[in-house]
C-alpha cells in the first residue's frame, strides 16, 4: 500500500516518500493559517491511521488501531488548560481542550514515526478514550 493523506471531506493525495509526505503537510499547514485549522489522516496500511490538526500552533493527534482495545487514542500535551482549540473535522466544526494538544513539532514528528514505521508513535503521551 502507498501511503496515502486524507482532508476535508474527499481530498487525499499519495505520499510515496518522507519528503513528500513533509511538503504536503508543510502546504496543508499555510492554508489551515490562512482558513481555518483542519484535520489530516495519514494511512500507511490497511489497519492503523493517524489525524493531526494543521493550521495552529498545536495540533491534536489521534491514533486509531483496528487491531488494538480501544482502538482510538489521542494525545496529552504540555499544558493544563482547557481553552478549546477549534478546527475542522472532515467538513465539520470540532472543538477540544488544549490540554489534549501538542506543539506542532512534535505532531509533525509522530507523524514522521508513524510513516517510517506504520506504529503509534513513542514520543507523545496517549489516552485511552
Amino acid at each position: 500500500m502507498i501511503p496515502y493523506l486524507e482532508w476535508n471531506k474527499d481530498e487525499n493525495s499519495e505520499v510515496p516518500t518522507l519528503e513528500e509526505l513533509n511538503r504536503l503537510i508543510g502546504q496543508l499547514e499555510t492554508e489551515g493559517r490562512t482558513s481555518r485549522a483542519f484535520t489530516v489522516t495519514l494511512r500507511v496500511n490497511d489497519e492503523t491511521g493517524m489525524t493531526m490538526v494543521v493550521g495552529r500552533q498545536e495540533s491534536h493527534i489521534t491514533f486509531y488501531d483496528a487491531n488494538a482495545r480501544p482502538p482510538v487514542r489521542g494525545c496529552t500535551g504540555p499544558w493544563d488548560d482547557d481553552q478549546l482549540i477549534v478546527y475542522s473535522y472532515r467538513g465539520h466544526y470540532s472543538e477540544i481542550p488544549r490540554r489534549f494538544c501538542v506543539p506542532i513539532a512534535d505532531a509533525r514528528e509522530a507523524m514522521r514515526v508513524y510513516f517510517r514505521t506504520g506504529q503509534r508513535p513513542e514520543n507523545l503521551s496517549w489516552n485511552e478514550w
